[in-house]
Parts: C-alpha cells; structure tokens; sequence
C-alpha cells in the first residue's frame, strides 16, 4: 500500500485517493489482445530512465554507433523523398533498428518498444530522428 500512495499517481490516482481504499491494486488491461511473446514483455518490464533532450541522446548515439552504421541509415533515409515515406517502408525502418540495436544503442529489452503491430513505433521513429541530428 505505501509504494501505490508514492507512486500512485503514475496510474492517476492521489495519496489520499489510496489511503481511503481497503485493498489497493493495480491492474493493467491492454485495451487489445497482444501476442504472447518476449517482445510483448518486454514492452512492458522496461525499467523507467531519466529522459534526455535530443542533444544527449544524440551524443549518447555518436559515442555507440559507428560511422559505418550512421551512413547506411542516412543512405536508406536519403533514398524517399520525405520522412514520412521512410517511416512508412518497414522494411527500411526495421533494419535501421536492427542496426542500431546491433550497435548498442538499442536494448533488446527495448527492442520490443519499437514496433506497433507491423509497423514501427513512434518510440522507433525518435530513435532514427535521433541519428539524423
């Protein structure tokens, strides 16, 4: 009960909200049915981490990603004529993540954030914007 009234209100509700119900808890319902895999877990049993503004996460990526990795995403990148029509070819899009998680800069436990059903997820999409920087 004292880790729901601390943090409670990540799931919206307030200190006293909690104190004034007899057995608190916490049920997630996802509001469609998922597979039942390791990427859906790992979706969500990814611990929460301090976030960075696109300058650090870009630094981040520069000190992990190799040259070599960082121009043959810009090259995919460089092959549509917008964004858009990049983020919209899964196929580009699911090897740019490929690459990047087989780089480092992306977990495998973060692997699973970045797809939504077939396509890629907006998580995805701010991770290639990131190597754009």
């Amino acid at each position: 009960m004292e880790h729901l009234k601390q943090y409670g209100s990540q799931f919206g509700f307030a200190p006293e909200q909690v104190e004034g119900m007899q057995h608190p808890r916490v049920v997630f319902v996802p509001d469609e049915a998922m597979p039942y895999t390791a990427d859906t877990f790992a979706k969500f049993n990814q611990q929460e981490m301090k976030g960075q503004n696109k300058t650090e996460q870009a630094v981040k990526l520069g000190k992990i990603v190799g040259d070599d990795t960082f121009g043959r995403i810009i090259r995919s990148i460089n092959g549509y004529n917008t964004l858009g029509e990049y983020y919209a070819d899964t196929q580009a899009t699911t090897q740019a993540i490929n690459e990047l998680r087989d780089a480092g800069a992306i977990s495998q436990a973060q692997y699973g954030e970045m797809f939504d059903g077939e396509t890629i997820s907006r998580r995805a999409e701010k991770e290639i914007r990131n190597v754009r920087l």
